[in-house]
C-alpha cells in the first residue's frame, strides 16, 4: 500500500501506515471477548459488572483479565489499560 501511494506521488506517512499493522497484528492476538473485557475496565467497570454485562462469570473475567495481562506484559488493571491505548487496541472511554 505505503510503495503504491509512494509511486503515484502521493505522500505516505509511513509511520501511520506501520501503527495499523501493528494495531492489526496486536489485536489479532486477542479474542473479541478479551477486547470488550479491556474496553470496559477502560471505563472504570468492576468485575461484577463485566461479568454482568458480558454474561458470563466473575471468575471468567478473572480468567479473560489474567490472560490479557500476560498478553500485554503487565500486572495490573491501569496498566493493562494504558498499554492497550498505546497499541492502539483500545481507545479513550467514550470515544469508541
Amino acid at each position: 500500500m505505503a510503495i503504491h501511494h509512494l509511486a503515484s506521488g502521493e505522500i505516505a506517512n509511513l509511520h501511520l501506515l506501520g501503527g495499523e499493522a501493528l494495531r492489526n497484528q496486536s489485536t489479532a492476538l486477542f479474542k473479541t471477548t478479551q477486547l470488550e473485557v479491556i474496553r470496559l475496565v477502560a471505563r472504570g467497570a468492576s468485575n461484577r459488572e463485566i461479568a454482568r454485562d458480558l454474561r458470563i462469570s466473575e471468575a471468567t473475567v478473572k480468567t479473560h483479565l489474567l490472560k490479557i495481562f500476560d498478553k500485554l506484559g503487565v500486572a495490573d488493571r491501569t496498566s493493562a489499560v494504558t498499554t492497550a491505548m498505546q497499541r492502539g487496541l483500545i481507545e479513550l472511554p467514550g470515544r469508541d
